[in-house]
Protein backbone atom coordinates (compact mmCIF):
# COMPACT_ATOMS: atom_id res chain seq x y z
CA UNK A 1 0.00 0.00 0.00
CA UNK A 2 2.92 2.26 0.38
CA UNK A 3 4.40 2.03 -3.07
CA UNK A 4 1.10 2.46 -4.44
CA UNK A 5 0.55 5.53 -2.00
CA UNK A 6 3.92 7.25 -3.14
CA UNK A 7 2.63 6.46 -6.76
CA UNK A 8 -0.50 8.33 -6.55
CA UNK A 9 1.46 11.40 -4.53
CA UNK A 10 4.16 11.31 -7.60
CA UNK A 11 1.20 11.30 -10.36
CA UNK A 12 -0.80 14.19 -8.53
CA UNK A 13 2.34 16.23 -7.63
CA UNK A 14 1.31 19.39 -9.13
CA UNK A 15 -2.48 19.31 -8.78
CA UNK A 16 -1.12 19.06 -5.06
CA UNK A 17 1.31 21.68 -4.90
CA UNK A 18 -1.20 24.25 -6.97
CA UNK A 19 -4.16 22.88 -4.10
CA UNK A 20 -1.68 23.64 -1.67
CA UNK A 21 -0.34 27.17 -2.57
CA UNK A 22 -4.09 28.28 -3.19
CA UNK A 23 -4.77 27.03 0.13
CA UNK A 24 -2.44 29.32 1.80
CA UNK A 25 -2.56 32.01 -0.48
CA UNK A 26 -1.97 34.45 2.42
CA UNK A 27 1.88 33.27 3.17
CA UNK A 28 4.61 34.73 1.40
CA UNK A 29 4.71 33.04 -2.08
CA UNK A 30 8.23 32.27 -2.43
CA UNK A 31 8.38 30.89 1.28
CA UNK A 32 4.91 29.14 0.51
CA UNK A 33 6.70 27.25 -2.79
CA UNK A 34 9.96 26.80 -0.83
CA UNK A 35 8.55 25.14 2.19
CA UNK A 36 6.20 22.53 0.37
CA UNK A 37 9.14 21.44 -1.88
CA UNK A 38 10.80 20.66 1.42
CA UNK A 39 13.21 23.30 1.77
CA UNK A 40 13.16 23.39 5.81
CA UNK A 41 16.79 24.41 6.75
CA UNK A 42 16.41 25.05 10.32
CA UNK A 43 19.04 23.36 12.85
CA UNK A 44 16.63 21.98 14.93
CA UNK A 45 16.50 18.73 17.19
CA UNK A 46 12.67 19.03 17.44
CA UNK A 47 9.72 19.08 15.19
CA UNK A 48 6.75 19.80 15.85
CA UNK A 49 3.33 19.70 13.38
CA UNK A 50 -0.20 20.82 13.73
CA UNK A 51 -2.66 21.46 11.05
CA UNK A 52 -4.71 24.39 11.54
CA UNK A 53 -5.21 27.54 14.17
CA UNK A 54 -6.67 24.73 16.92
CA UNK A 55 -3.46 22.19 16.64
CA UNK A 56 -1.04 25.29 16.14
CA UNK A 57 -2.11 26.54 19.70
CA UNK A 58 -0.71 23.48 21.01
CA UNK A 59 2.06 23.42 19.26
CA UNK A 60 2.90 26.60 20.30
CA UNK A 61 2.13 25.66 24.16
CA UNK A 62 4.46 22.87 23.20
CA UNK A 63 6.85 24.39 21.65
CA UNK A 64 7.87 26.70 24.38
CA UNK A 65 7.72 24.28 27.24
CA UNK A 66 10.46 22.38 25.43
CA UNK A 67 14.54 23.41 26.05
CA UNK A 68 15.53 22.78 22.21
CA UNK A 69 15.34 24.65 19.20
CA UNK A 70 12.22 23.38 17.74
CA UNK A 71 10.61 24.13 14.39
CA UNK A 72 6.64 24.70 14.26
CA UNK A 73 4.91 23.47 11.02
CA UNK A 74 1.08 24.02 10.07
CA UNK A 75 -1.15 23.23 7.27
CA UNK A 76 -3.45 26.25 7.03
CA UNK A 77 -3.47 30.79 6.45
CA UNK A 78 -4.88 31.02 9.57
CA UNK A 79 -2.42 29.54 11.83
CA UNK A 80 0.83 30.43 9.97
CA UNK A 81 -0.48 34.23 10.53
CA UNK A 82 -1.32 32.95 14.19
CA UNK A 83 2.42 31.76 14.83
CA UNK A 84 4.14 34.02 12.29
CA UNK A 85 4.96 36.29 15.26
CA UNK A 86 5.37 33.87 17.67
CA UNK A 87 7.57 31.30 17.20
CA UNK A 88 11.42 31.15 16.05
CA UNK A 89 11.45 28.68 13.46
CA UNK A 90 8.06 28.52 11.68
CA UNK A 91 7.35 26.80 7.73
CA UNK A 92 4.51 25.46 6.16
CA UNK A 93 3.91 21.47 6.26
CA UNK A 94 5.95 19.97 3.23
CA UNK A 95 3.98 18.07 0.55
CA UNK A 96 3.57 14.67 1.74
CA UNK A 97 5.49 12.30 -0.69
CA UNK A 98 8.58 11.16 -1.01
CA UNK A 99 10.73 13.25 -2.60
CA UNK A 100 9.61 16.80 -1.00
CA UNK A 101 10.15 14.57 2.60
CA UNK A 102 13.13 13.27 2.02
CA UNK A 103 14.44 16.92 0.72
CA UNK A 104 13.19 18.26 4.27
CA UNK A 105 14.89 15.34 6.48
CA UNK A 106 17.92 15.77 4.72
CA UNK A 107 18.36 19.56 5.46
CA UNK A 108 17.11 18.85 9.13
CA UNK A 109 20.28 16.91 9.89
CA UNK A 110 19.89 17.35 13.94
CA UNK A 111 16.59 16.31 14.05
CA UNK A 112 15.73 13.95 17.07
CA UNK A 113 11.90 13.64 17.57
CA UNK A 114 9.46 14.32 15.36
CA UNK A 115 5.71 15.29 17.35
CA UNK A 116 2.28 15.18 15.63
CA UNK A 117 -0.72 17.11 16.63
CA UNK A 118 -4.23 15.20 17.89
CA UNK A 119 -3.91 13.48 14.06
CA UNK A 120 -2.12 14.48 12.12
CA UNK A 121 -0.24 11.17 10.43
CA UNK A 122 1.12 11.44 7.00
CA UNK A 123 2.36 8.32 5.57
CA UNK A 124 5.49 9.55 3.60
CA UNK A 125 6.30 12.01 6.58
CA UNK A 126 6.17 9.12 9.27
CA UNK A 127 7.50 6.64 6.87
CA UNK A 128 10.41 8.27 6.43
CA UNK A 129 11.52 9.45 9.53
CA UNK A 130 11.44 6.04 11.05
CA UNK A 131 13.47 4.85 7.66
CA UNK A 132 16.24 7.77 9.11
CA UNK A 133 15.46 6.39 13.09
CA UNK A 134 13.83 9.63 13.80
CA UNK A 135 11.37 9.29 16.69
CA UNK A 136 8.16 9.60 16.46
CA UNK A 137 5.23 10.68 18.58
CA UNK A 138 1.62 11.84 18.61
CA UNK A 139 0.91 14.66 21.39
CA UNK A 140 -3.18 14.88 22.16
CA UNK A 141 -3.69 12.23 19.94
CA UNK A 142 -7.39 11.81 19.43
CA UNK A 143 -9.37 9.47 16.81
CA UNK A 144 -13.05 10.86 16.64
CA UNK A 145 -15.81 8.25 15.34
CA UNK A 146 -15.33 8.96 11.44
CA UNK A 147 -11.63 9.20 11.35
CA UNK A 148 -11.61 5.46 12.69
CA UNK A 149 -13.58 4.24 10.37
CA UNK A 150 -11.66 5.94 7.54
CA UNK A 151 -8.01 4.19 9.04
CA UNK A 152 -9.44 0.51 9.45
CA UNK A 153 -10.58 1.15 6.41
CA UNK A 154 -7.58 2.30 4.04
CA UNK A 155 -4.58 -0.29 4.54
CA UNK A 156 -2.29 2.56 4.10
CA UNK A 157 -2.92 3.87 7.78
CA UNK A 158 -2.31 0.33 9.13
CA UNK A 159 1.16 -0.07 7.81
CA UNK A 160 1.93 3.64 9.32
CA UNK A 161 0.29 3.16 12.61
CA UNK A 162 2.99 0.69 14.26
CA UNK A 163 5.44 2.43 13.10
CA UNK A 164 4.38 5.21 15.65
CA UNK A 165 7.42 5.27 18.42
CA UNK A 166 4.80 7.07 21.24
CA UNK A 167 1.28 8.21 20.81
CA UNK A 168 0.15 10.43 24.44
CA UNK A 169 -4.10 9.64 23.95
CA UNK A 170 -6.24 12.71 25.65
CA UNK A 171 -8.85 10.29 26.47
CA UNK A 172 -8.84 6.01 27.52
CA UNK A 173 -11.23 6.03 24.31
CA UNK A 174 -8.67 7.41 22.27
CA UNK A 175 -6.27 5.05 23.78
CA UNK A 176 -7.88 1.98 22.95
CA UNK A 177 -8.51 3.72 19.15
CA UNK A 178 -4.85 3.81 18.74
CA UNK A 179 -4.08 0.45 20.18
CA UNK A 180 -6.51 -1.62 17.90
CA UNK A 181 -5.26 0.67 15.01
CA UNK A 182 -1.77 -1.14 15.68
CA UNK A 183 0.10 1.18 17.89
CA UNK A 184 2.33 -0.62 20.43
CA UNK A 185 2.99 2.14 22.90
CA UNK A 186 0.26 4.25 24.05
CA UNK A 187 -0.64 6.80 27.43
CA UNK A 188 -3.36 8.75 28.41
CA UNK A 189 -1.74 12.03 29.07
CA UNK A 190 -5.32 14.26 29.01
CA UNK A 191 -6.39 17.15 26.84
CA UNK A 192 -4.00 19.59 26.24
CA UNK A 193 -6.64 22.24 25.22
CA UNK A 194 -8.19 22.70 28.35
CA UNK A 195 -4.59 24.25 29.26
CA UNK A 196 -5.03 26.79 26.15
CA UNK A 197 -6.04 30.46 27.16
CA UNK A 198 -7.81 32.30 24.00
CA UNK A 199 -6.19 35.56 22.88
CA UNK A 200 -8.35 38.09 24.71
CA UNK A 201 -9.51 41.78 23.41
CA UNK A 202 -11.42 44.81 24.64
CA UNK A 203 -14.32 46.32 22.98
CA UNK A 204 -13.14 49.94 22.85
CA UNK A 205 -10.42 47.62 20.17
CA UNK A 206 -12.69 46.19 18.48
CA UNK A 207 -15.23 48.95 18.09
CA UNK A 208 -17.83 47.07 20.55
CA UNK A 209 -20.93 49.07 22.37
CA UNK A 210 -19.84 48.80 26.19
CA UNK A 211 -22.98 49.08 26.94
CA UNK A 212 -25.10 46.20 24.97
CA UNK A 213 -25.24 42.40 25.54
CA UNK A 214 -23.45 40.82 23.43
CA UNK A 215 -23.71 37.58 21.61
CA UNK A 216 -21.23 35.75 19.29
CA UNK A 217 -22.11 33.09 17.04
CA UNK A 218 -18.98 31.54 16.79
CA UNK A 219 -17.54 28.85 13.61
CA UNK A 220 -20.89 29.23 11.62
CA UNK A 221 -21.39 26.65 9.05
CA UNK A 222 -22.84 26.15 5.68
CA UNK A 223 -26.72 25.55 6.33
CA UNK A 224 -26.55 26.89 10.02
CA UNK A 225 -26.95 30.74 8.68
CA UNK A 226 -30.55 30.25 8.32
CA UNK A 227 -31.12 28.97 12.26
CA UNK A 228 -28.79 32.17 12.83
CA UNK A 229 -31.24 34.28 11.19
CA UNK A 230 -34.06 32.92 12.90
CA UNK A 231 -32.84 33.33 15.93
CA UNK A 232 -31.78 37.01 15.90
CA UNK A 233 -34.85 37.78 14.24
CA UNK A 234 -36.52 36.58 17.57
CA UNK A 235 -33.77 38.79 19.47
CA UNK A 236 -33.99 41.44 17.72
CA UNK A 237 -32.76 44.70 19.81
CA UNK A 238 -32.18 42.74 22.79
CA UNK A 239 -28.57 42.16 22.12
CA UNK A 240 -25.29 42.99 20.12
CA UNK A 241 -24.95 39.99 17.84
CA UNK A 242 -21.54 39.14 15.99
CA UNK A 243 -21.66 36.13 13.30
CA UNK A 244 -18.12 34.88 12.30
CA UNK A 245 -18.21 31.95 10.06
CA UNK A 246 -16.04 29.08 9.77
CA UNK A 247 -15.51 29.83 5.79
CA UNK A 248 -16.30 33.51 4.98
CA UNK A 249 -15.69 32.49 1.32
CA UNK A 250 -18.52 30.24 1.40
CA UNK A 251 -20.67 32.52 3.46
CA UNK A 252 -24.33 33.41 2.66
CA UNK A 253 -24.94 37.32 3.28
CA UNK A 254 -27.43 38.06 1.37
CA UNK A 255 -29.55 36.36 4.04
CA UNK A 256 -28.43 38.83 6.42
CA UNK A 257 -28.82 42.01 4.37
CA UNK A 258 -32.56 43.01 6.23
CA UNK A 259 -29.95 43.48 9.52
CA UNK A 260 -27.40 45.87 7.31
CA UNK A 261 -24.56 44.78 9.24
CA UNK A 262 -21.17 45.81 9.15
CA UNK A 263 -18.21 43.67 7.57
CA UNK A 264 -14.82 43.56 9.63
CA UNK A 265 -13.24 43.63 6.59
CA UNK A 266 -14.18 46.65 6.30
CA UNK A 267 -12.15 48.39 8.95
CA UNK A 268 -14.96 50.55 9.79
CA UNK A 269 -16.33 50.43 13.62
CA UNK A 270 -20.56 49.01 13.41
CA UNK A 271 -22.90 51.11 12.75
CA UNK A 272 -25.94 48.90 13.95
CA UNK A 273 -26.24 45.63 15.92
CA UNK A 274 -24.71 42.83 14.01
CA UNK A 275 -21.15 42.44 13.18
CA UNK A 276 -19.91 39.96 10.01
CA UNK A 277 -16.51 38.91 11.05
CA UNK A 278 -15.52 38.41 7.85
CA UNK A 279 -11.73 37.54 8.45
CA UNK A 280 -9.67 34.50 9.54
CA UNK A 281 -8.24 33.98 12.85
CA UNK A 282 -9.56 36.74 15.33
CA UNK A 283 -12.49 34.61 16.96
CA UNK A 284 -11.37 34.49 20.07
CA UNK A 285 -10.54 37.69 20.41
CA UNK A 286 -14.49 38.41 19.85
CA UNK A 287 -15.11 35.33 22.53
CA UNK A 288 -13.39 37.05 24.68
CA UNK A 289 -15.82 40.22 24.63
CA UNK A 290 -19.14 38.56 24.32
CA UNK A 291 -21.45 38.14 27.40
CA UNK A 292 -22.83 34.93 25.39
CA UNK A 293 -20.90 32.69 23.04
CA UNK A 294 -22.69 30.30 20.60
CA UNK A 295 -20.41 27.41 18.81
CA UNK A 296 -21.64 26.49 15.95
CA UNK A 297 -20.31 23.75 13.57
CA UNK A 298 -22.62 21.74 16.12
CA UNK A 299 -26.34 22.03 15.01
CA UNK A 300 -26.11 20.33 11.28
CA UNK A 301 -23.85 17.01 11.88
CA UNK A 302 -20.07 19.06 11.32
CA UNK A 303 -18.91 17.43 14.33
CA UNK A 304 -18.77 21.10 16.16
CA UNK A 305 -15.92 22.68 17.22
CA UNK A 306 -14.12 23.69 19.89
CA UNK A 307 -16.21 25.21 23.16
CA UNK A 308 -12.98 25.56 25.73
CA UNK A 309 -12.21 28.80 24.02
CA UNK A 310 -14.88 30.88 24.59
CA UNK A 311 -15.05 29.26 28.32
CA UNK A 312 -11.36 29.70 28.87
CA UNK A 313 -12.90 33.56 28.46
CA UNK A 314 -15.09 32.98 30.78
CA UNK A 315 -17.67 33.61 28.38
CA UNK A 316 -21.01 30.92 29.42
CA UNK A 317 -21.64 29.16 26.32
CA UNK A 318 -24.40 27.34 23.93
CA UNK A 319 -23.69 24.55 21.34
CA UNK A 320 -25.83 22.05 19.24
CA UNK A 321 -26.28 18.20 19.73
CA UNK A 322 -23.35 17.21 17.32
CA UNK A 323 -20.01 17.38 19.13
CA UNK A 324 -19.22 14.41 18.12
CA UNK A 325 -15.43 15.67 17.51
CA UNK A 326 -15.50 17.08 20.76
CA UNK A 327 -17.36 14.04 23.24
CA UNK A 328 -15.12 14.40 25.78
CA UNK A 329 -15.85 18.25 26.61
CA UNK A 330 -19.24 18.27 25.80
CA UNK A 331 -19.82 15.60 28.15
CA UNK A 332 -18.01 17.19 30.62
CA UNK A 333 -19.53 20.12 30.97
CA UNK A 334 -23.14 19.07 29.70
CA UNK A 335 -23.13 16.71 32.69
CA UNK A 336 -21.99 19.58 35.27
CA UNK A 337 -23.35 22.33 33.56
CA UNK A 338 -20.79 24.36 32.59
CA UNK A 339 -21.61 24.82 29.40
CA UNK A 340 -25.77 24.13 27.94
CA UNK A 341 -26.40 22.01 25.03
CA UNK A 342 -29.57 22.32 23.03
CA UNK A 343 -31.48 21.55 19.99
CA UNK A 344 -31.85 24.30 17.13
CA UNK A 345 -35.09 24.50 17.93
CA UNK A 346 -34.35 25.45 21.92
CA UNK A 347 -31.49 27.83 20.94
CA UNK A 348 -33.86 31.07 20.27
CA UNK A 349 -35.44 30.25 23.90
CA UNK A 350 -32.21 29.37 25.93
CA UNK A 351 -30.27 32.17 24.39
CA UNK A 352 -33.15 34.29 24.90
CA UNK A 353 -32.94 33.71 28.98
CA UNK A 354 -29.18 34.32 28.83
CA UNK A 355 -29.24 37.70 27.64
CA UNK A 356 -32.14 38.70 29.85
CA UNK A 357 -31.11 36.75 33.10
CA UNK A 358 -27.58 38.08 34.70
CA UNK A 359 -27.73 36.20 37.28
CA UNK A 360 -28.20 32.52 35.07
CA UNK A 361 -24.76 33.77 33.15
CA UNK A 362 -22.63 34.39 35.98
CA UNK A 363 -23.84 30.64 36.97
CA UNK A 364 -22.64 29.11 33.54
CA UNK A 365 -19.89 30.98 33.36
CA UNK A 366 -18.43 30.26 37.02
CA UNK A 367 -19.31 26.44 36.84
CA UNK A 368 -17.23 26.10 33.32
CA UNK A 369 -14.25 27.88 34.59
CA UNK A 370 -14.15 26.41 37.39
CA UNK A 371 -14.48 22.56 35.53
CA UNK A 372 -11.76 23.92 33.21
CA UNK A 373 -9.72 24.73 35.84
CA UNK A 374 -10.13 21.63 37.50
CA UNK A 375 -9.07 19.55 34.22
CA UNK A 376 -5.80 21.18 33.55
CA UNK A 377 -2.43 19.89 33.59
CA UNK A 378 -1.95 17.48 30.56
CA UNK A 379 0.63 19.84 29.10
CA UNK A 380 2.98 19.85 32.33
CA UNK A 381 2.25 15.96 31.49
CA UNK A 382 3.01 15.42 28.48
CA UNK A 383 6.36 17.27 28.59
CA UNK A 384 7.21 15.03 31.42
CA UNK A 385 6.61 11.81 29.67
CA UNK A 386 8.44 13.00 26.69
CA UNK A 387 10.88 13.80 28.94
CA UNK A 388 11.12 10.71 31.04
CA UNK A 389 10.72 8.42 27.47
CA UNK A 390 14.24 10.82 26.39
CA UNK A 391 12.19 12.27 23.31
CA UNK A 392 13.60 15.78 24.13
Amino acid sequence: MMFFYKLITFILFPFHLSFLLWRTRKAPFMENVKYRLGFLDFPVKIWIHGSSVGESRISLKLSRAIPHPTLVTCMTDTAYQFLEDKVEHLALIPMDNPFTISNAFRRMKYLKTLILIETEIWPCLVAKAKELRKSVVVVNGRISDKSFGRYKRYGIFREVFPLLDLVIARSSEDAERFKELGVKKVVVGGNIKFDMEGEKSSREELGIPRDKTVVTFGSVREGEEELVVRTMERLRGKAFFIVAPRHPERFRKSLFERFKPTFRSSGEAPKGDVLIVDTLGELSKFYSVSDVAVVCGSFLPYGGHNILEPISCGVPTIYGPHMENFKEEASIFRDECGAVSVSPDELPKVLEKFIEDKSYRKDVSEKGKKLLLSNRGALSRTVEILKEKGFI
